[in-house]
């Protein structure tokens, strides 16, 4: 899985998250093991933890992209074999 987005660095691990209206920061995991750190289930796969914003070490985005044939391209997906490029174009 690629990873795209918002993520925040908490406890030593990252975590793909958002910013909630109330200043705190929504940790999303998708490991069942971080329930015992205080995650809740979300449905049987996504599990997440409120924190506040303080409690966050780092938060960035990750864009990735890929270079053929000399362009850059945003990348949507990713397997072992494949690459999903796209363009506005």
């Amino acid at each position: 899985m690629i990873r795209k987005g918002l993520y925040a660095a908490y406890n030593e691990r990252d975590y793909e998250c958002y910013e909630t209206e109330n200043g705190c920061v929504k940790l999303i995991s998708y490991d069942k093991g971080d329930v015992a750190n205080g995650f809740i289930p979300y449905n049987d796969t996504t599990f997440t933890k409120e924190v506040p914003r303080d409690a966050v070490e780092e938060m960035f985005f990750v864009a990735p992209y890929a270079t053929y044939q000399n362009e850059k391209f945003d990348v949507s997906a990713a397997s072992d074999v494949r690459v999903l490029l796209t363009t506005s174009e």
